[in-house]
C-alpha cells in the first residue's frame, strides 16, 4: 500500500482528494493545511512514497513546500492539485512533480497522476 501526505488549505478539497486516495488503495498519513503544518509533519512523520501539494496555502505556497521537501527527502514524487494552473517557469523549479491537476479533481486524474508513481 502506498503511503501519502496531503498539503491543501481547504478541508474540503482535503477530504476530496483523502477519499479519491482511499479508493486507489493509498494511506493518508496526515494532511498539512499550512507550510508551517508540512514543516511539523517532516520532522515526525515517516517518509510517504509521495505528496499531494495545493499551490496556495495561508503562509506560503506549494513550491516552498516542495522546496522544503526535497530538502529532506530528495526527489519524492509531489502531485500538485490546484485552483490555479501553474506557469511554465513555475513548473520548471518542481522537476520531481509528476502531475499537475487542476481543481475540481475527479477520480480519473487522480487515479491517472498515481499511476504514474
Amino acid at each position: 500500500m502506498k503511503k501519502a501526505i496531503i498539503v491543501d488549505d481547504s478541508r474540503y478539497s482535503s477530504v476530496s482528494i483523502k477519499n479519491k486516495l482511499k479508493e486507489l488503495d493509498v494511506d493518508v498519513i496526515d494532511i498539512a493545511f499550512s507550510v508551517v503544518d508540512f514543516e511539523a509533519f517532516l520532522r515526525t512523520v515517516e517518509k510517504p512514497d509521495f505528496i499531494t501539494m495545493d499551490m496556495v496555502l495561508p503562509d506560503g505556497d506549494g513550491i516552498e513546500c516542495c522546496q522544503i521537501l526535497w530538502k529532506k527527502w530528495p526527489g519524492l514524487p509531489v502531485i500538485f492539485i490546484s485552483a490555479l494552473a501553474l506557469k511554465e517557469e513555475q513548473k520548471a523549479k518542481l522537476p520531481h512533480v509528476i502531475d499537475f491537476i487542476v481543481k475540481p479533481l475527479t477520480f480519473v486524474n487522480m487515479k491517472a497522476a498515481v499511476d504514474k508513481l
